[in-house]
């Protein structure tokens, strides 16, 4: 390693890992602000015959410390609103199957009007949906990033100092 170079290890790699926690959590953000600006409409669903509940389970059971996870998964229709249309969707709960997602149960989705094919039943301007790709990647991202820099900057500052 040359003696310019010694010492900037730390640093770049936190600028490397901040960088690497930007670009997906910067993707998330993009991906959560499109659905949040198409599914602007939401409209009353009723659920089809046909729910399935699917059942994970890891860890190890013999001792008592299963980690047991719900999915059900379950067909709906809905009319948009001025269309005379029905469109079939489907969705996931991660959870148990129950009342919400019985035949005739009925479930708010959203969907987008020009599109009504693009439908969900999650909500894509509520705060786990819309902010999650910024809380967990975008900040802490940016945070390194700056910290490499910063770090970086000084490390190369007192290197020319001696030299």
């Amino acid at each position: 390693m040359s003696p310019k170079a010694a010492g900037l290890g730390l640093p770049i790699m936190w600028l490397c890992v901040g960088l690497a926690l930007l670009l997906p959590g910067l993707l998330m953000q993009s991906i959560a602000r499109q659905d949040a600006s198409h599914r602007n409409t939401q409209t009353t669903a009723i659920v089809l015959d046909g729910a399935q509940e699917e059942k994970t389970t890891s860890g190890h059971c013999k001792r008592g410390s299963c980690n047991t996870k719900y999915e059900c998964h379950f067909d709906y229709q809905f009319t948009p609103i001025g269309s005379d249309d029905v469109i079939t969707g489907n969705a996931s709960d991660r959870n148990e199957c129950d009342t919400a997602d019985v035949a005739g149960a009925q479930r708010t989705i959203f969907y987008d009007p020009h599109d009504p094919g693009d439908n969900g039943i999650n909500d894509p301007n509520a705060g786990s949906n819309r902010w999650l790709g910024l809380w967990m990647f975008v900040i802490p991202g940016a945070a390194l990033s700056i910290y490499g820099l910063v770090t970086g900057a000084i490390a190369l500052r007192r290197r020319r100092g001696r030299g």
